[in-house]
């Protein structure tokens, strides 16, 4: 199942990710952290991950930088910049538990899709 045809029904537009573009299982990490970061933050995360400019928007250059990748390791690393990402916000003692059991679970799902 495609990522962006997860969550439709709470009136979400997939991140402007290209989330069709990318690997099966890295578009499902992309796609969700979009729905619950931001889809900017989710493609900066993206980005940095794969050691490309994060400017925030999904070109040729980061495409070429994502499928260079193994995607069982991208998927890994995405889950440790989002889990990194996460704690670092003022409401990671809050919330950080529910978060982290998101993560691990998309992420599971992820890689269940390669």
């Amino acid at each position: 199942m495609p990522a962006r045809s997860i969550v439709p029904t709470i009136g979400t537009r997939p991140p402007a990710a290209a989330c069709g573009s990318l690997p099966r299982g890295v578009d499902l990490m992309v796609f969700d952290c979009g729905v619950n970061s931001g889809p900017r933050t989710s493609v900066k995360i993206l980005q940095r991950t794969v050691g490309v400019t994060d400017d925030g928007s999904v070109g040729p250059i980061t495409l070429g930088a994502v499928h260079a990748m193994d995607v069982r390791t991208l998927i890994d690393q995405l889950a440790a910049a989002r889990l990194a990402y996460l704690r670092g916000l003022d409401t990671f003692p809050i919330f950080g538990v529910g978060w982290t059991r998101r993560v691990d679970t998309v992420t599971a799902a992820a890689l269940a899709m390669i």
